[in-house]
């Protein structure tokens, strides 16, 4: 199985409206790059492991920097096969 976790940035300050739109929107960006992912990788096995994993986390950070780690792979293999990159 091949999860994708998104990773959302936290407010600073709770009451300032300009950090909640930036916190949201960022956010918003990671939680629609994950969706893509999820879609492309939904039907993705490995043919060499008996039980496929994967763990895929996408986070975003206040320089509005989307980043995409890839962990717990059940091969090297599987894990060089996607490649994700941002255009």
């Amino acid at each position: 199985m091949i999860k994708v976790v998104v990773k959302k940035i936290r407010e600073r300050k709770k009451n300032d409206i300009t950090e909640s739109l930036t916190v949201d929107t960022l956010n918003s960006g990671a939680q629609l790059f994950a969706d893509k992912i999820k879609k492309h990788v939904k039907v993705m096995r490995c043919l060499d492991c008996v039980i496929t994993r994967l763990t895929i986390t996408i986070s975003s950070d206040r320089r509005e920097t989307i980043t995409v780690k890839k962990s717990g792979a059940c091969c090297k293999k599987l894990s060089d096969s996607i490649d994700i990159t941002m255009k």
